[in-house]
This record gives C-alpha cells, structure tokens and sequence, in this order.
C-alpha cells in the first residue's frame, strides 16, 4: 500500500482534483483500517469542483456506509441517488438504513 500511496499522492501533486487517486487513497485506507483517512479522502472528493456525478455519488455512499447507524448515514445515501436516483448500491443502502432504525415503509421504498 506504500507505493501505490506514494504513486497517488505524486498524481495529486499534478493534479490536486485526481478524483481516482483520492479513489485509490480512500480504498487505501480502508485496507489499512483507517476508517478515518478512508472518510476524509471520501469527502475530499466530493468537495472536488467538477467531479462527475457517477464518482460523487459513489464517494457519498460509500461515506453512508461509514456512517452506519449515525445520524448523518441516511443524508449521504440520499445526496448519493440525488445524483444517480437509479443506483442500486445507494438504494440497497438507504433500505437498510432506514430498516435499521426499524422505519419498514421508507426501508420498502
């Protein structure tokens, strides 16, 4: 994971709006087990001027899945199929969200 970080980190330095490298970092991260810097690459990309709507909206589902079980999950689900309203992954998501919190009508949506 070192050298793709730094392989990354050197593509950032060109382009600092490399939505694929913070891609790479983020899953990175999520290898290494630092939820942390996976969450922070996550939403620097979604903060990324011009990001197209396919990445953004996977970068927010993927921080709902982040957020399991806080109040902030159910937002990013929905920001995530604002942008992609068709994405199974994000539906399939914002489901079990709402089923976790035992709401059966909005989880069936």
């Amino acid at each position: 994971y070192d050298n793709a970080k730094s392989c990354m980190e050197a593509c950032l330095e060109v382009d600092p709006w490399d939505t694929d490298a913070m891609s790479v970092l983020a899953q990175a991260a999520a290898a290494q087990g630092n939820r942390g810097e996976e969450e922070s690459w996550y939403r620097r990309m979604v903060d990324t001027p011009g990001i197209d709507k396919e990445t953004a909206a996977s970068a927010y589902c993927n921080l709902g899945v982040l957020k399991e079980g806080q109040p902030e999950e159910i937002g990013l689900y929905e920001k995530a199929l604002e942008l992609l309203p068709a994405n199974f992954q994000s539906r399939y998501s914002l489901g079990s969200a709402h089923a976790g919190q035992k709401d059966w009508k909005r989880a069936a949506e």
